[in-house]
């Protein structure tokens, strides 16, 4: 629109942003805020597809093919230069593999989840190849850290605008990625200087959690709402990803971790699902359960949650919900999103958690609360 509107409207540039929006628009006619998750869909994906059941013997020592293409999709993804729009360091991973995309905290920590997934999965298969790319994403981590402890989405220390200050959901997520490598690696043993360094990140990111938990026991999340909320935003989300990170860093029993948990499982609604204002979703409530499920053993009141969301959750599965997406996210003029392939992720990872945890418990649909 400003090229043509100062006669450049046969500019190059502006045929080409034309034809983007031709090819882009909706079939009902709208346009979606964004055309492609693709590189933090497949790392949620990887990662939800790790399900730890080699004691049953289901996993070949070799990767299949198809895991195998998605390991080198996603390590192509990772910016081996200076960013050309914004000078971030080489190292990150952007949302898109796709030339907009910019690296960001969120997405690198989805990544080297997915990247320390499948070297869990088959720790014989390109190691080296994983250690090398690990390292540049977590020395990426470290270095995009805020002064208070928290992790931003893109530049560290700026905190003029949202996006730039730190935020819970990050924080935890970038927490879990530094442990998980520190484990992989055995970074103690392996590069005491690097362990000093996730030692106190980890630390700094506690307390910055520690200090954002809000009085209710729930922490807020940065780009994920719910528009059913009576402030837009989803504690269910943010609360849900705090709890996965104290759990995977061994702290589920701290008091932060605990107050969190009961929350959550006071957020439930009547019907089972985890959502807002009655309004519940397929997302929200697989990332609960996924979240307390470490807590069962906290108090009967988590369990009866799990168990009554379990029923909700398996009997929208079989009713095709998983495939209807819910408004999850949105963006800071109040746009909101929903992405398709969320409930599916979230779904699966919640019920390959809850196969785990109850291998020989089967769970009867529709069953009332306790």
């Amino acid at each position: 629109m400003s090229l043509a509107s100062i006669g450049e409207s046969e500019h190059p540039i502006v045929r080409q942003g034309i034809e983007f929006l031709l090819a882009s628009v909706r079939p009902d006619g709208s346009w979606p805020i964004d055309t492609n998750l693709a590189t933090w869909n497949t790392s949620q994906a990887i990662s939800a597809l790790d399900w730890h059941l080699s004691d049953e013997a289901t996993l070949s020592s070799q990767p299949p093919a198809e895991a195998e293409e998605a390991l080198d999709w996603l390590l192509n993804c990772q910016l081996r230069e200076q960013h050309a729009y914004t000078g971030a360091a080489p190292g990150g991973w952007a949302w898109t593999d796709l030339s907009g995309g910019v690296p960001d905290a969120d997405d690198t920590s989805a990544a080297l989840l997915a990247l320390a997934a499948w070297q869990r999965q088959w720790p014989d298969s390109r190691a080296n190849e994983l250690k090398g790319a690990a390292l540049s994403g977590l020395r990426w981590l470290l270095d995009l850290q805020n002064s208070d402890g928290g992790w931003p989405t893109f530049c560290r220390g700026w905190g003029k605008l949202p996006f730039d200050r730190s935020s819970t959901d990050i924080t935890a997520h970038a927490i879990r990625a530094l442990h998980a490598w520190s484990d992989c690696l055995h970074v103690p043993t392996s590069d005491p200087q690097l362990a000093r360094q996730i030692g106190s990140a980890t630390k700094l990111g506690l307390r910055y959690l520690a200090q954002q938990q809000q009085p209710d026991g729930s922490w807020l999340p940065l780009w994920f709402g719910n528009e059913h909320h009576p402030h837009d935003s989803n504690p269910v989300y943010g609360t849900s990803k705090v709890l996965l990170m104290y759990q995977e860093i061994e702290k589920s029993s701290s008091e932060a971790a605990r107050r969190g948990a009961q929350w959550l499982a006071k957020a439930q609604q009547d019907t089972g699902g985890w959502g807002a204002a009655a309004h519940c979703s397929v997302e929200e409530t697989a990332l609960a359960i996924t979240a307390l499920l470490p807590y069962l053993a906290e108090n009967g009141q988590i369990e009866s949650a799990v168990q009554f969301g379990l029923n909700w959750l398996i009997e929208a599965v079989e009713q095709g919900l998983h495939l209807q997406s819910s408004p999850i996210g949105f963006y800071f003029a109040k746009l909101w999103y929903h992405e398709r392939l969320y409930p599916q992720i979230f779904a699966t990872q919640a019920l390959a958690s809850a196969c785990r945890v109850f291998p020989a418990m089967p769970v009867s649909v529709g069953a009332n609360r306790a």
